[in-house]
């Protein structure tokens, strides 16, 4: 098997964590963690659906400022997670991912996962990538999937 196949396996696994309760958990926050928000924005690239146009705002993660993209929760991810056929849209995402990744997607995510561990060639505004794994999971196990799921369908 070669590495883009394991990266592909990991994101289906990680998807098989996910729960309805999960899902629910991150609908009912009262003001979504803005790490939660870009996990999903990322989600809903993926899924090659609507996000807001491109505006730069003030985004804090794990307690540190930075200038990012503005995230569609308001106004796409919230319907999105409405959707009660959301598992199995994932699932049959994963299932085709290798038919539905381009260049352009990849493009289109890359904000959200730059990070260099050399300062001078990192772009990300934190001394981490946009959607951590570690950081996103402290909100919820959705948010840590999702991240996980994004960066595994990247390196494939």
């Amino acid at each position: 098997l070669d590495t883009a196949g394991v990266h592909l396996i990991e994101a289906r696994a990680a998807w098989d964590r996910v729960h309805l309760v999960d899902v629910a958990e991150v609908r009912a926050f009262r003001r979504l963690p803005q790490p939660l928000g870009l996990a999903i924005d990322a989600l809903l690239i993926l899924l090659q659906r609507a996000v807001v146009p491109v505006a730069e705002t003030q985004v804090l993660i794990d307690r540190i400022p930075g200038d990012f993209l503005k995230d569609s929760y308001d106004v796409h991810g919230k319907r999105l997670l409405q959707e009660r056929c959301l598992p199995s849209i994932v699932q049959n995402f994963l299932s085709d991912a290798a038919n539905m990744i381009n260049a352009e997607t990849c493009e289109l995510l890359e904000p959200y996962l730059r990070y260099d561990a050399i300062p001078a060639r990192n772009w990300s505004p934190w001394p981490f990538s946009p959607l951590n794994v570690q950081l996103a999971e402290r909100q919820s196990r959705f948010g840590a999937v999702v991240c996980t799921i994004v960066h595994g369908i990247f390196r494939f």
